[in-house]
């Protein structure tokens, strides 16, 4: 059972840990220093053992969201209320993802949701799209950054 665990840490949590606080620095114009992400990425990632704890549904993500905030704004000393605007952004865009793609993803593999959330690999892969849409965020104002300067020069 133990094997399970570690396998979400490492496969589904870090990777998660790392984008999220990605785009937390990049939304909130922070300088990307990749130690102090790193940093951050890990204690998230130590703190998702709270989604193994006996607690209420809903729970887990509220002290996940509470503790990204507090690391980051720990190892940056960025102004809290838009710390969690940013974390809250990101968490709202892998809901959406998730529930956009994890249907389409069931049907094409030919698998249960329970089947999906018992088994790591699974799990991480399923994730992927949460991934791409949440780095999609600095690809999306980067652009749209890079129009705007456009239209300015232009005027």
């Amino acid at each position: 059972m133990f094997e399970k665990e570690v396998l979400f840490l490492l496969l589904q949590a870090l990777p998660e840990s790392i984008i999220i606080t990605f785009v937390c620095f990049y939304l909130l114009n922070i300088k990307l220093e990749w130690k102090k992400i790193l940093l951050i990425a890990i204690f998230e990632t130590i703190t998702n053992i709270v989604n193994y704890l006996p607690l209420s549904f809903g729970m887990p993500t509220i002290i996940l969201v509470l503790a990204e905030a507090f690391y980051i704004r720990i190892l940056t000393n960025y102004r809290l209320s838009r710390i969690f605007i940013a974390v809250i952004s990101c968490l709202i865009v892998i809901g959406l993802s998730e529930s956009i793609s994890t249907g389409p993803l069931l049907q094409f593999l030919n698998l249960e949701y329970e089947q999906v959330y018992s088994t790591p690999y699974l799990r991480a892969l399923f994730s992927i799209p949460g991934y791409i849409f949440l780095l999609l965020i600095p690809v999306a104002r980067k652009s749209y950054l890079m129009l705007q300067s456009k239209k300015a020069f232009k005027s």
